[in-house]
């Protein structure tokens, strides 16, 4: 009688590691399963590149054109300044020290100019524009336009006719005791006092990309008359 053998045991299959599939190819996998994974990415990084370049604060000089720049060269002007896209550059010069004081808020300073607090639009410091331009004359004429950004301009035109504001809406306003007119021409805030000014477009061939454009046509000391621009 064969003696009793303990019985065999079986062989358990060797364990493979799974293969581990490169991210890339993961990725392509899902973008492949879900298509609008794809277009949604496409989509955001598309909108916070136009938010960054359009929006967001940062330095952004420009030449001195369109019917705003006119402003610089209107007779009566004692002190006039031209500021291009002041969403972005006021609140890029303001995280900077010295450079706001020295923009074109100290060259009407300067200059012995009264200017207005002009409207917030909505509590922002300045509406998203291509240019904000000033001018003040020395008995009292006061001439603003910027060239707002049409889809805003629409929506500050909206809103001001709802809320029955003058400043957004257009009409007469008071102003320390005189009245400003305020119009939309063409996507162009303008405010005038004692009328609207009448701008024609304006351009600077061969001048520099500037920061702010201010014109002085009465000396004042340290400051003579002329034309200053301020770059970077």
């Amino acid at each position: 009688m064969p003696p009793n053998r303990p019985p065999r045991r079986r062989r358990r299959p060797a364990q493979t590691k799974p293969s581990r599939v490169p991210l890339g190819q993961r990725l392509l996998g899902a973008v492949k399963r879900r298509p609008w994974i794809l277009g949604t990415f496409v989509v955001a990084a598309a909108a916070a590149g136009h938010w960054a370049y359009h929006y967001a604060p940062r330095v952004r000089p420009a030449v001195a054109s369109g019917p705003g720049a006119a402003i610089l060269d209107i007779p009566w002007a004692e002190a006039a300044v031209w500021l291009p896209y002041p969403h972005q550059n006021l609140a890029a010069l303001e995280k900077q020290a010295g450079l706001v004081s020295s923009s074109g808020r100290d060259v009407l300073a300067l200059a012995e100019v009264e200017t207005p607090r002009l409207p917030t639009f909505g509590g922002m410091l300045s509406p998203p524009a291509r240019s904000l331009a000033l001018a003040t004359g020395k008995r009292g004429e006061l001439a603003v336009a910027m060239d707002i950004y049409p889809s805003f301009a629409a929506f500050a035109q909206l809103a001001g006719k709802l809320a029955k504001n003058p400043w957004l809406a257009g009409g007469d306003v008071e102003w320390q005791g005189r009245k400003i007119q305020v119009a939309w021409r063409d996507g162009l805030w303008l405010a005038g006092s004692p009328k609207l000014p009448n701008l024609a477009p304006k351009d600077e061939p061969g001048i520099a990309p500037s920061l702010v454009v201010a014109h002085v046509s009465r000396p004042s000391e340290p400051l003579p008359a002329g034309r200053y621009r301020l770059r970077v």
